[in-house]
């Protein structure tokens, strides 16, 4: 057995070999970062499952192999709403570019995060107006 150091992400606890990798993660990556944390989870005006018996497909298309092909990809996804505004959120923290660009054709604005710049509408569950 050898003995390694290694680098711990402060926000997920994910472990690394590298500073460098570790140090990406929490930049650009870690979803439990607080500034990529969508305030929408904690507003009361989110509404996670308002079609929660109708799951979308969404139809993207990523180019794969050596010829450049678009090949569809499909995904279902369950919409979430903001009450107030009347819109369809998605959390895009994890998703590839391609998706992303057909949520927001699909009608899907990409939840508000501190790192976005935040939400004007945002209060919390607990607190009134």
């Amino acid at each position: 057995m050898e003995k390694i150091e290694a680098y711990k992400c402060q926000y997920c606890g994910k472990l690394y070999k590298t500073m460098k990798g570790c140090i990406k993660h929490e930049e650009r990556l870690c979803t439990k970062h607080p500034d990529r944390t969508p305030y929408c989870y904690h507003c009361q005006f989110y509404d996670p499952s308002y079609e929660s018996d109708s799951r979308e497909e969404i139809t993207y298309y990523v180019t794969a192999g050596y010829d450049g092909r678009e090949i569809p990809q499909f995904k279902k996804f369950e919409p979430n709403q903001c009450t107030l505004l009347g819109r369809k959120l998605y959390n895009n923290t994890r998703l590839s570019d391609e998706l992303q660009e057909a949520l927001q054709e699909s009608g899907y604005q990409p939840m508000p995060t501190p790192q976005s710049g935040g939400c004007k509408h945002f209060i919390t569950k607990n607190q009134s107006k």
